[in-house]
């Protein structure tokens, strides 16, 4: 009996004393960066033992020594016991308030336990691309041959040239061949998805996969819309294009003409309109004349003509074809349609190319059964493994696919669009004033706005609120930065744009609480501002332009003789005549928007 009370005090005195307890480690698998609603987010999936769940990400220049900053952002993560895991809860999180082209540092946390570090980078907030894959099918042949071919492909979307500017990776379906989870296991678990933001299709051999849907999470998923057990229609925007993914294993034109104009009611100002899906509509295969193949081509293409897609993208039939321009379900075979006789690329057209991708692993062929399809121009089927680079401009979109066995081109096509005239509402700009390019393309790009609605004010002098407002604009405003100047309040229209700028750096203040956001902005202080942003942003500052030709060198401040060498030696800033510089001269609201087409163009 005494014993027994001498252990019971032992338990007592242990329960109360403070000991650090280290998190036992969890296991984390399966982690899939999947594209957000847009380029500012992603969507997180992964596989846990432990069912409290979160993600923290920050900057990768916040990271020192290994450590990520108390500041750090985190969002806890929806879980579920997943039916086929063995125990094992699928974790979703979804990153936010994301910059284009920076690198980020992110971190797992199950039960306390917090995993490595590993990086992703952003795309660039205008010009990007995405590798697309067709068919992986891991586990159709041999699963190890097909892990190692899909393994490959991967190698060249991280490490061929061809790649270098793919910000993510397009799947259209069929990622795996069954239900099992070995499959999805060699699917997912690769080091480049990791890093590197996928989206993907429902295809027909997982379609009633519930394990499709804990490994996946797309953006926008409908619940009611071409519903199956792996999921619903989807969405995203990246930059200016909106892509739609069908599930084309349910419904028809009814069904998903209510997901199309719920995606358009949201993004209606996008520039390109992509439709993503599984099931091809026109194809050489033994699946050309199939009753279900005419039925999905009838309704998709009638919904995709009535909603003005640009470009048609599928897979499930390994074998790789392009349509001629399709109005409606009419081949645009003359070659007046196109810019020459090779049918290679089209400008502002309303017709629309048709594209089924092949086998992005070789796992899995069809044979070549209706080679005379008429909407068909042409095809591929040498039983070799593709992928494709796509690339998308403002005014161009050009897919090109590759063989992974050599990467020698198999075809290309590029759709062109003339640039958008936007009517300037601006009384006091006119066509032949010679700011007309800059304002317009400052206007265009949301960078500055005008005085009133009808004037811009291009001779008004411009301030040091002004240009770092603009600054902040281009990045995407980005918010959660902070400021001590007392002169700057909340109210004010600059605030957030002050609290970023002066927090990485790009201004500093008059003294240490005033900004003087009013005072005018010289063209030294300029030039000054850019150097800095330039910094920030990664851009080479080394160019120095000879200044010694301007007889004002002598009122260029100290400060500002870096800057303004490079301002002047990369063209960003010229000369007020071919001897004077006025580096203390006030810039002008059309000067300044002149820079800022010079350095941002």
């Amino acid at each position: 009996m005494k014993k027994r009370l001498i252990s019971l005090v032992l338990i007592c005195v242990l329960a109360f004393t403070a000991i650090p307890l280290q998190a036992s480690d969890c296991m984390q698998s399966y982690i899939n960066l999947m594209m957000g609603a847009d380029q500012s987010q992603l969507n997180v999936t992964w596989y846990s033992d432990g069912e409290e769940a979160n993600i923290v990400w920050c900057k990768s220049s916040d990271v020192t020594d290994g450590v990520m900053p108390e500041s750090a952002m985190s969002a806890e993560a929806e879980t579920e016991m997943a039916d086929e895991g063995e125990g094992y809860y699928s974790c979703k999180a979804i990153v936010t308030g994301l910059e284009p082209a920076t690198e980020y540092a992110y971190r797992l946390v199950n039960n306390g336990y917090q995993s490595e570090i590993r990086y992703f980078t952003t795309g660039d907030s205008d010009e990007y691309g995405f590798a697309l894959v067709g068919d992986a099918q891991l586990g159709s042949g041999k699963l190890e041959d097909d892990t190692a071919a899909w393994q490959h492909t991967l190698d060249l979307i991280e490490n061929d040239r061809v790649f270098e500017s793919a910000d993510f990776i397009l799947s259209l379906g069929d990622q795996v061949d069954g239900y099992s989870e070995e499959h999805f296991d060699a699917f997912l678990n690769r080091e480049l998805i990791a890093k590197m933001p996928i989206a993907t299709i429902i295809g027909n051999h997982e379609t009633d996969a519930s394990v499709y849907s804990y490994h996946f999470n797309p953006a926008n998923m409908s619940d009611k819309y071409g519903v199956t057990g792996a999921g619903g229609d989807s969405y995203f925007r990246y930059n200016d294009t909106l892509f739609l993914l069908f599930n084309t294993s349910a419904g028809a034109y009814d069904d998903h003409k209510e997901f199309v104009e719920e995606a358009i009611t949201q993004n209606p100002d996008v520039r390109w309109r992509v439709a993503v899906f599984h099931h091809s509509v026109y194809t050489v295969s033994e699946r050309a004349e199939d009753s279900s193949t005419l039925s999905r081509r009838e309704w998709m293409t009638r919904l995709l003509t009535e909603y003005g897609f640009d470009i048609a993208l599928s897979g499930h039939d390994h074998i790789y074809s392009r349509t001629y321009l399709m109005n409606g379900m009419e081949a645009m075979k003359d070659a007046s349609y196109y810019d020459d006789e090779t049918l290679s690329s089209a400008t502002d057209t309303d017709g629309i190319p048709y594209f089924t991708f092949g086998s992005s692993t070789g796992s899995k062929y069809y044979a070549v059964e209706h080679p005379d399809v008429p909407e068909i121009y042409i095809y591929n089927q040498e039983y070799t493994p593709h992928v494709t680079m796509v690339s998308v401009t403002d005014s161009s979109f050009t897919l090109t696919t590759y063989r992974t066995t050599d990467m020698s081109v198999v075809d290309s096509f590029t759709l062109n669009k003339s640039p958008e005239k936007t009517e300037m509402p601006f009384t006091d700009v006119k066509d032949s004033h010679w700011y007309y390019n800059a304002v317009e393309y400052a206007f265009t790009k949301g960078m500055m706005s005008g005085m009133t609605e009808t004037t811009f004010g291009p001779n008004v002098a411009t301030n040091r609120a002004m240009l770092v407002s603009v600054l902040w604009r281009y990045e995407g405003s980005p918010e959660g930065f902070t400021h001590s100047f007392t002169d700057v309040k909340e109210s004010h229209y600059f605030d957030k744009a002050v609290a970023w700028a002066s927090s990485n750096g790009i201004v500093a203040g008059k003294s240490a609480d005033k900004y003087a956001p009013n005072d005018k902005l010289t063209r030294e202080q300029m030039a000054a501002i850019l150097y800095r942003y330039a910094a920030y942003k990664g851009t080479d500052t080394k160019a120095e332009g000879d200044l010694s030709g301007f007889a004002d060198l002598n009122k260029l401040s100290s400060y500002a003789l870096d800057a303004m060498k490079w301002a002047y030696g990369k063209g960003i800033i010229t000369g007020m005549t071919e001897t004077t510089l006025d580096p203390r001269g006030n810039a002008t609201r059309a000067q300044l928007a002149s820079i800022l087409m010079r350095f941002l163009g």
